[in-house]
């Protein structure tokens, strides 16, 4: 916290990366220190390149929770902390590497964190009519029927969501 109140801190010290490519903010999500993660959430540092990489080596922040190995209660507080920095609407769009987060949550069978993110101000009709071309052009509704079969309670949910319009369903 003394780092980033310094008059000396800019938005490049911050940016910097590791030689495994990693900034400040992933190594407080990896380290799963929750508290240094939301001090530089709310950092008037804080960049877009920071939380969403242009590079498609990275991925966003939102998509290395959702694939990390904490658990999904742990998951859903660091999402709910994204879903309020300055940068949350853009997080909610594919990656450069093509899948957004909405897509990966209901891949992971994420069911809760699916439900955060539907409930977000950020989530948008076009997220659910999105194909994701890397993935048979599924949308996260197909996505939910083809990989959590026996299981409905995602597709529901999307189903549910007042976004779900008829274009949604073609």
């Amino acid at each position: 916290q003394e780092i980033l109140s310094s008059p000396h801190c800019q938005s490049d010290l911050l940016e910097v990366r590791d030689m495994f490519g990693t900034n400040c903010l992933e190594l407080a999500l990896e380290k799963d220190n929750l508290d240094y993660f939301n001090i530089i959430l709310q950092s008037p540092h804080l960049t877009q390149e920071m939380i969403i990489p242009q590079n498609s080596k990275h991925l966003n922040v939102v998509n290395k929770i959702l694939y990390s190995s904490l658990s999904s209660v742990r998951k859903l507080d660091y999402i709910r902390s994204v879903l309020n920095c300055p940068h949350a609407s853009a997080l909610m769009q594919a990656t450069v590497s093509g899948f957004s987060p909405l897509y990966i949550a209901v891949h992971e069978q994420e069911a809760e964190i699916v439900q955060l993110l539907l409930e977000s101000p950020h989530c948008t009709t076009d997220l659910l009519k999105r194909q994701e071309v890397h993935d048979s052009e599924l949308t996260p509704l197909h996505a939910s029927l083809m990989r959590n079969r026996g299981d409905s309670s995602i597709a529901e949910m999307l189903l549910q969501t007042p976004l779900c319009t008829l274009d949604v369903l073609k």
